[in-house]
């Protein structure tokens, strides 16, 4: 608290630009932690209240993500970041070179399937540890798989279109001695080597195009490559008016206004508990015995494996940047632990919490947006989260047509 109220004193002194940093001991997101206790969200508001008072902005991080770590094995390991630089807008314009950025997030690449050695590295991280008996335990494996596969993609493919145009450019030459011996064997190698790496950066362009109608391997890669500069291009948001309309340009601001747009609407309205079961209480009970009987039995292996392959493959990842078809395809490996961390969830033995994350993304209602109402927000799920919900759907779908009417 002593150091809030220096930040606070520091503010009133002068209205200089200013920078501090260093470790804080604080977080701003419950994301910036990972294992361990839940941080109360006290103390959370507290340090943004401060940090919003003091008109300061967190200048962002490059790797690693979090900047202390308990060096504790399995689900004893935390990690936090405790670990920041805060300046003022002003500071920010003044020295633009010492912004700190993020670094990129973490996103499985539908290319790397065609890889026979990826599956060593995710049955290599997934044989280090033990068996995953907590939705901690899950989490911190599949961060580890993460870090494991970003480091084996750079290693196995770096800039995939140099590669192409430097093993073509050697082709070119080769074939000028195409009568010498054992070099057409030498050209073949190297045009299947570059076969491979075209379908590779096609389906990279694919997955990013979002265009799913047109099958991969068709030679569509100047096409998926301009859609996916297209699809960048409508989504990009130049500015904003507010209330009054006045534009604001930084992204500061526009994060401001958006998140006290929708957090006005989505605001409770904090019901008192007699009203909640006054409300319950008119409403009346559809579900038979049997249907109840049905919806409380135990909750079965084969349901969370039916879950996970309805899921469609490439849909836009949430928080940890994993598709479905990574489950998919590497469900031989992953799938006793995915089954059993569901399987505890569902069966209220555990918390969800480690899964309970999303990333918020804003969807265009109208072209050319200029306002926050223009957007629709969509929170986009882990897998792991999708897999329980569906199961749960699915069982309760069974019996809509005796809940809902048609008409309804």
């Amino acid at each position: 608290m002593h150091t809030w109220t220096l930040l606070r004193r520091l503010r009133d002194v002068d209205n200089l630009p200013w920078v501090c940093g260093g470790d804080f001991n604080e977080l701003l997101s419950t994301t910036e932690k990972l294992g361990g206790s839940e941080k109360t969200i006290r103390d959370i508001i507290r340090f943004r209240q401060v940090v919003d008072d003091c008109g300061l902005i967190d200048l962002g991080f490059s790797r690693p993500k979090f900047t202390w770590n308990n060096r504790r094995e399995g689900c004893a390991n935390v990690q936090e970041r405790l670990d920041r630089i805060l300046a003022t807008t002003s500071w920010k314009n003044i020295f633009r070179h010492a912004v700190r950025r993020a670094s990129k997030r973490f996103q499985f690449e539908t290319c790397w399937l065609r890889e026979g050695d990826i599956d060593n590295v995710v049955s290599g991280v997934w044989e280090e540890g033990s068996p995953s008996l907590s939705t901690e335990d899950l989490t911190v494996k599949l961060g580890r798989c993460a870090n494991r596969l970003s480091d084996w993609s750079q290693t196995r493919f770096g800039n995939t279109r140099k590669k192409i145009e430097e093993k073509s450019r050697i082709i070119e030459s080769l074939y000028r001695r195409s009568r010498e011996n054992n070099v057409m064997r030498h050209i073949q190698s190297l045009e299947r080597e570059v076969e491979g790496l075209i379908e590779s950066d096609e389906l990279y362009w694919k997955q990013r195009s979002r265009a799913d109608w047109l099958s991969a391997g068709d030679r569509n890669t100047k096409y998926f490559h301009h859609r996916a500069l297209a699809r960048k291009k409508k989504n990009y948001i130049p500015f904003l008016l507010d209330n009054y309309g006045i534009q604001h340009e930084s992204i500061e601001g526009m994060a401001t206004m958006i998140l006290d747009y929708f957090s006005n609407i989505f605001a409770s309205s904090n019901p008192s508990a007699d009203s909640i079961r006054k409300a319950i209480a008119a409403i009346k009970t559809r579900l038979s015995e049997e249907m109840k009987s049905d919806l409380l039995h135990e909750f079965r292996p084969e349901e969370i494996k039916d879950a996970l392959f309805s899921l469609g493959p490439t849909k836009a990842p949430g928080p940890d940047g994993y598709h479905a078809i990574f489950f998919q395809k590497f469900w031989h490996i992953l799938g006793p632990d995915v089954s059993q961390v569901c399987l505890h969830v569902l069966q209220g033995e555990m918390s969800i919490r480690e899964f309970n994350y999303t990333n918020v993304v804003l969807i265009l209602k109208i072209p050319n947006p200029l306002t926050p109402k223009d957007f629709r927000p969509i929170s986009l799920c882990s897998v792991v989260y999708k897999i329980i919900t569906k199961v749960l759907v699915n069982r309760i779908k069974r019996h809509f047509p005796c809940i809902i009417l048609e008409q309804q």
